[in-house]
Order: C-alpha cells, then structure tokens, then sequence
C-alpha cells in the first residue's frame, strides 16, 4: 500500500469514527443536529470514494444488500412522487448520503468501539439535557429539536444501551451501558410523549414474552418486578398520571363527536389520509395536493373546521402519510423501511436481538407519527440498523493500514 493510500484510509477511519459517534452523541444533543451530521456524511463519503480508488477496494463497505434494497425502494418511490407532483427532496438526498456512507465505510474494528462508545454517551448525554431542561421549566422536554421526535431518539439510544450492556464482557462496561440506558428512558419519561411510551412498553413486554419462553421464572419475575414498578411510578408520578387522565378525557371527549384534542386530531388526520388514498389509490395526491384535498374533504363533511383550519403539518401516521401522499408505491415504501427489517434481522440472527427490536420500536413510534419525514429520526433510525449489521458480519481487515 502506497503512502497516500495508507494516509488516505487512516483519514476515512477517523471521519466515519466521527460521523458513527456524532450520529449517537450530538444528532439530539446539539443545536442543528441534522445539518452537522449531513455535513459529515458528505465528506465520509468523498474521503471514502478517494480512499476506494487509490486503496485496497475490497477493504470497504457493508454488504447488507437487502436493507439498501429497502432504501432505494424508498428512494424510487420518492423520486417517481416528485416527477407527477410535489414531495420531499431531501429524503431522497439523505436516503442517498446514507448509501453512500456505508458503501464506502472502512471495514476496520474501531468503528465498533466509535458507535458503542456513541451509544454510551449520548444515552447519558441525552437524559442530561432532558432533566436541564426540566429543572429549567420546560414541562415537555425537546432537546433541540420537538418532544416527540427527542423521545424517539432516546428509545433508540436506550435499546441500543441495553443489548450492548448484555454483550459486555466487564461488569463495569456492562453497568454503565445500563446507567446509559435509565439516562435515555428518563429523557423518554420527561418527553411525556405518549407515542414513545407505548412504543418502550410494547419493546419491553416483547423481550420479556419472547425470553420468558425458554426460561419462564426468570422472565415472568421480571415482568411482575416492572409491573409493580409501573404501578407504583403512576401513583407517584403527577407527570404520568395526568398524562394518561388525558389521554382518557381525549377518548370521552373522540365518543362526544369532539375531536379537538390531541387525539382527535389524529383520528381525523388518519381519516383525510385514509380517504384521500381511496380517492387517489395509485400515486396519491403529492404534498401540493393536501391543502386542496383537506378542503374538499371539508365541503363533504369527511373532516372538520377546526381540523383543517389547524393545518396538520403530516397525518401523524408514517403508513397514512406516505400513502396518502404517494399511494400504493408509498404504502410500500413504508412496509420495505419499517415492516421488512424485523424480517431480516430475525432470520440473519434471532427475533430478540437489536435490529428489530429497534425497527419494533420505530414501527409502533410510526403509528402516531412521521419518524421517516425527519432528518434526525431518519439518521439514527437507518444508521442504527445498516451499522448493527456491519456488526454482525463481523468481516473486519486484520489490523488498519500500517
């Protein structure tokens, strides 16, 4: 290896080093997360397009094929959205950064170390700056960002924290990635974004059922344990219990034929989505046609005044909001990005493992909302699961370029 390839692959090394801990450790943390992380992804991917030419090509790269399926399936259902009306040209411009990426990424051992690392302090880093902010008078912690969007991220973080705490070979490592993880889901507690919280719950109830069948005391203690925990955190928690009295008051006021809560803008957001896709099957009616279709629906009485004149910016359903948008080629957009995942990771290693626990934990997230519409739960989320299974090939060079 010449003296400029071997500088030239250090130097990639280091950047995709970066970009993986930013990724984990300041997406959520710092002021214009997204932005830096484009930023280092662009210049991974130019370091690593030089380092593929003047370097060893087969040095490089994650060949999880299936999962880059799944992106450029997303991508093309974009793109073939954009030229018969308006959508979002980001998504395919971050979909794309994030091929790039991984096509080029190093096969080198400390890139492991850089994202567990990332996972480590940002789970910390996370449920710091959520209670700053509570302690601050912020009743529903953000970060930088919106409450649920934070929460989202925080899950990640804290289901990445536990399975890693369960690989770790040292008790200290071990505790600390489970410190790592009660720091994300105190972020997901404060959040008191409802979506997150179900979404944590169905994860845990999941691992604890799916466990609980080879060794059922155990695992069935361990429910019971988190059970009592849950009962006692409502009754002692002002923050969950009147969450969930509203959510109750939300659920009366839906069966009074009074949808202006929280919730009943959602009913009616899946409504119009749903309506507008069985009026427009095929390609949906792009971005550009929701304000229109919102107004017709208004004229038929579909939808009310008072959830069109709020201008819902999405459907606050990730299925809903591309079909309605992109059709059937949405609705398979979605199902290839949030349903096939937990597909390939139970069949590459098992069904508990972190891959689909974390696209589990994104797909109920995608129930009440839009993870796919935003650049930070799009990154963690896609960079999580293509980085997972780098891990899991284990195909790493024997030492870096020397």
């Amino acid at each position: 290896m010449t003296l400029a390839a071997k500088y030239c692959h250090r130097f990639s090394i280091v950047l995709c080093s970066l970009t993986l801990f930013f990724t984990l450790c300041g997406l959520f943390i710092v002021p214009l997360g997204p932005h830096y992380l484009t930023n280092l992804l662009v210049f991974s991917s130019v370091v690593g397009v030089i380092n593929y030419f003047v370097g060893n090509k087969t040095l490089v790269g994650v060949s999880a094929r299936n999962l880059y399926w799944c992106v450029i399936i997303y991508i093309i259902a974009i793109g073939i959205s954009r030229l018969v009306h308006d959508d979002e040209s980001w998504l395919i411009r971050n979909l794309l950064y994030i091929l790039a990426f991984f096509l080029l990424m190093p096969r080198e051992p400390v890139l492991v170390n850089a994202f567990k690392l990332g996972s480590l302090v940002g789970g910390i880093a996370i449920g710091l700056l959520a209670m700053w902010q509570y302690h601050n008078g912020m009743l529903r912690v953000e970060g930088f960002t919106n409450a649920i969007l934070f929460a989202q991220g925080a899950l990640i973080l804290a289901i990445l924290n536990s399975f890693f705490a369960q690989e770790s070979s040292t008790v200290l490592t071990r505790y600390s990635y489970i410190v790592s993880a009660m720091f994300a889901i105190s972020a997901i507690y404060l959040s008191q974004s409802r979506g997150v919280w179900l979404a944590l719950i169905v994860v845990v109830t999941f691992v604890l059922i799916a466990k609980a069948i080879k060794e059922p005391i155990k695992y069935l203690s361990w429910f019971l344990i988190l059970s009592c925990v849950l009962a006692i955190t409502f009754y002692e928690s002002d923050i969950l219990r009147t969450r969930i009295h509203e959510s109750i008051s939300e659920v009366n006021m839906m069966e009074s034929n009074d949808y202006t809560s929280s919730w009943g803008l959602r009913l009616m957001a899946w409504k119009s989505a749903w309506t507008g896709f069985i009026d427009h099957p095929l390609l949906g009616v792009g971005l550009d046609g929701v304000k229109p279709m919102r107004q017709q629906q208004l004229l038929d009485g579909i939808v009310n005044d008072f959830y069109v004149s709020y201008e819902m910016y999405h459907a606050h359903n990730q299925f809903m909001q591309n079909m309605v948008i992109r059709g059937i080629l949405g609705l398979i957009a979605a199902l290839a990005i949030l349903v096939y995942p937990m597909r390939f990771f139970w069949r590459q290693s098992k069904l508990v493992s972190v891959g689909f626990i974390i696209t589990l934990g994104t797909f109920v997230c995608a129930l009440t909302d839009v993870p796919i519409e935003h650049q930070n739960t799009l990154y963690i989320y896609l960079m999580s699961l293509f980085f997972i299974c780098f891990k899991n090939e284990g195909r790493f060079n024997d030492k870096v370029a020397s």
